[in-house]
């Protein structure tokens, strides 16, 4: 008979929570990119230069995101909606600077690849600094 499985270490007992957390803001990621690319093409295919197309649907996938993550990844903070939405914005400006940035420079190196394939790769390079400063920053103190 085999060994009985022994019961996860405190470490791996508390990485939990952050995983299942990491786990709901990448799908709460999941539809913002898909805002993000939707509204990005449209605006394109409408003749809208990258850069400002990009922009513009930066914006939109923040808005659906910050409503998204405070519902299901994180929960409303103890602070009101108005300062905690600011402190969102900040941490999503300062994420999306870095993607926006990246996906114009991959844009510049890569020109023959698909604008939308670097948006998936630009988004994925800014989900780490965007998960730590929502989790430590905006929501401090929630799940």
């Amino acid at each position: 008979m085999a060994d009985p499985i022994p019961a996860p270490s405190l470490p791996a007992r508390a990485l939990s929570p952050l995983a299942a957390s990491l786990g709901r803001f990448l799908a709460v990621g999941c539809a913002g990119l898909a805002v993000d690319m939707t509204v990005f093409n449209g605006l394109a295919g409408l003749g809208l230069p990258f850069p400002v197309a990009r922009a513009l649907s930066l914006a939109a996938a923040t808005g659906v995101t910050w409503r998204l993550n405070r519902r299901f990844t994180f929960g409303p903070s103890a602070r009101a909606a108005p300062v905690e939405a600011g402190r969102y914005a900040l941490v999503a400006l300062l994420a999306q600077g870095f993607n926006w940035a990246l996906f114009l420079a991959l844009c510049a190196a890569l020109p023959g690849v698909s604008p939308t394939l670097l948006i998936g790769v630009s988004a994925a390079c800014a989900t780490v600094f965007s998960f730590t400063g929502q989790r430590l920053f905006t929501f401090t103190g929630v799940r």
